[in-house]
């Protein structure tokens, strides 16, 4: 589908923000966020690109969980920040420290980055700390996107 075809769907679905995962040469290739407006799509930053997907169904443990809050790492990352900070605003989920989410909340989408090499993306149960993927990892944050 053209991102016009996608606009055009997600006005029908009444749809406000819309996730696009793009494959690049049989893989995972990148996501890029984008709220609807009644003139199509308009980007919502960052492009985030892929290096690497693990799925749920390649870790030990596969319960059906969703998140409602967004957790970070302890690093002191700008970048993380920043990515946090805007995934919270786009699914309109609280962004709160590991411990604060663990006494409200069974599940986070939780950011890591570690030693400020790539950032990572995944889904953990927060009362036993158990990752339950998928986790994403990204090769690279595109912030000036095309208008």
């Amino acid at each position: 589908m053209s991102l016009n075809d996608v606009a055009e769907r997600a006005i029908e679905f009444n749809a406000k923000k819309v996730v696009l995962v793009e494959r690049w040469k049989s893989g995972f290739g990148k996501i890029s966020l984008f709220a609807v407006t009644s003139n199509g799509l308009t980007y919502f930053p960052p492009i985030m690109f892929l290096s690497k997907v693990l799925l749920r169904r390649e870790f030990n443990k596969s319960k059906r969980n969703y998140s409602s809050v967004i957790t970070m790492a302890p690093e002191d990352s700008p970048k993380l920040e920043r990515l946090a900070g805007c995934l919270s605003q786009f699914f309109n989920f609280s962004n709160l420290s590991l411990d604060e989410a663990a006494e409200t909340h069974r599940a986070s989408l939780h950011l890591s980055q570690v030693s400020l090499g790539p950032i990572q993306v995944t889904f953990m149960f927060l009362q036993q700390m158990i990752e339950i993927g998928p986790r994403i990892t990204f090769s690279k944050l595109v912030w000036e996107v095309p208008q």
